[in-house]
């Protein structure tokens, strides 16, 4: 899916043209090698395949749209009337009387947003959400809290190491938060949370030699399975062969936590109990109609919300002979483990690697936003900026990660390139000086 400008399904407004609906563009191309599938393509809105599909399941919090009933369904069931002081747990503004002003760099995740959105222009709003994910951004990636000395119980996971900053050494906020491998064992039918604990660490496989918690495993590549999703063995959903690979040739590698709100919750529900879910989720959410029961936590009353934290990772290369030569200085970087089971059946490998932090997304529930809000960073080094697309060079050495400046000598003009939508491509070059909009970059201005 790619949102598109003017491509717009219902607007608020004659005059702001504010987009509420339906300015994604679908391009789904259903491949017969998938038997998921029934080998036909859909595009444009396919509302058949995809829209109609999702309707049905938005009073489980699974549509992350924000239809108004959803809202009110949100505003019956919650208790109080706030999320405790208002000077407290609230994004506030990051905006100050100077161009140059930047925010404080404040302990705690925010909870939401300072206030009701529906109340604000369009723009106001906007911002406020702006604040409230740069806020959490800042604050998921200050130094944690490691963890403890055996034997005892303070609780440390989620939590900053007092006297905490930005360029401190150590684990971040956000890496002690409970992963899904700690929480969700599809592969073990006994599994339960109930005598687990949020600091309680589930050790990964032992070929690993993982010594603490704080020991990074990486073993998300790509999007397959569903019932590999839960295990960690590939990133989202889908049934497709969705890898993502950097000029190195190189893997990325990602993976998926959730804060203890989400993790309480899951534990009090029994709903990451082996056997209570499947590919839809929840096994009592399949009578919806009669039982929408899920629903996460929100920050009301003076909590946080449910988060869940997915962040990808690239393999750092700084042999001159890499057509990506990174310097690590521009980097936040971890000694990882990347694990390697084998698909045939042969035994799973283990290897140490540094990488590096090239994508971080943030979903987190609250009360004004009960469709979740779901906050995007990237590395500058991913790919160009818009109309800063590097000149065709003889060589394919590249200082972005996932861009080859090798493909423009495929590429058809930028303004015939700037008429295309992202996805729609059939065709990739085959043959020497063959032009094909596939070979475009993206040149969509998304503020």
């Amino acid at each position: 899916m790619f949102k598109l400008d003017t491509y717009c399904h219902a607007t608020v407004g004659v005059t702001t043209g504010l987009c509420v609906g339906g300015d994604w563009f679908y391009y789904l191309f259903k491949d017969n090698k998938f038997s998921y599938f029934d080998g036909v393509p859909a595009y444009g809105k396919a509302k058949a395949f995809c829209i109609d599909c999702h309707d049905p399941v938005q009073r489980g919090d699974f549509l992350w749209t924000a239809f108004s009933g959803l809202l009110k369904a949100q505003k019956s069931t919650s208790k109080g009337g706030g999320s405790g002081d208002p000077g407290k747990n609230l994004a506030g503004d990051c905006a100050g009387t100077s161009p140059l002003y930047l925010p404080p760099i404040l302990p705690g995740v925010p909870g939401d947003v300072k206030s009701d959105p529906a109340s604000k222009l369009p723009e106001q709003a906007q911002l406020m959400f702006d604040c409230l994910s740069w806020r959490s951004f800042l604050a998921l990636n200050m130094e944690a809290q490691v963890e403890p000395a055996p034997g005892t119980t303070a609780e440390w996971r989620g939590l900053p190491r007092l006297g905490a900053g930005l360029t401190n050494e150590g684990p971040r906020v956000w890496e002690t938060y409970r992963s899904v491998f700690e929480t969700f064992q599809p592969g073990r039918p006994d599994w339960k949370l109930d005598k687990r604990s949020w600091d309680d660490p589930e050790h990964f496989a032992p070929v690993c030699k993982q010594v603490t918690i704080n020991d990074k495993v990486l073993r998300m590549t790509g999007k397959q399975r569903y019932s590999e999703i839960i295990d960690e063995a590939h990133q989202a959903f889908g049934n497709q062969f969705n890898i993502l690979v950097d000029q190195n040739s190189n893997l990325a590698h990602f993976e998926v936590r959730l804060n203890r709100d989400e993790f309480e919750f899951l534990k009090k529900t029994h709903y990451a109990n082996t056997g209570n879910y499947n590919v839809g989720g929840p096994n009592k959410l399949l009578r919806w109609k009669i039982d929408p029961a899920l629903q996460f936590p929100d920050n009301r009353p003076n909590k946080t919300g449910a988060i869940e934290i997915k962040a990808a990772w690239r393999e750092m290369c700084t042999d001159s002979s890499c057509l990506k030569v990174d310097d690590l200085s521009h980097y936040f970087t971890r000694d990882a483990i990347i694990y390697r089971r084998d698909p045939l059946g042969g035994d799973a490998t283990c290897r140490p690697a540094k990488v590096g932090l090239v994508g971080f997304h943030i979903a987190h529930k609250t009360y004004y936003a009960p469709q979740w809000v779901w906050s995007t960073f990237e590395h500058v080094e991913n790919v160009p900026k818009v109309g800063d697309v590097p000149i065709q060079q003889t060589d394919r050495k590249t200082k972005y990660s996932f861009y080859s400046p090798w493909m423009q000598w495929y590429a058809q003009d930028a303004a015939t390139c700037m008429k295309q939508r992202p996805g729609v491509a059939k065709k990739m070059p085959v043959k020497p000086n063959e032009v094909t909009v596939a070979a475009c970059p993206n040149l969509q201005n998304i503020a």
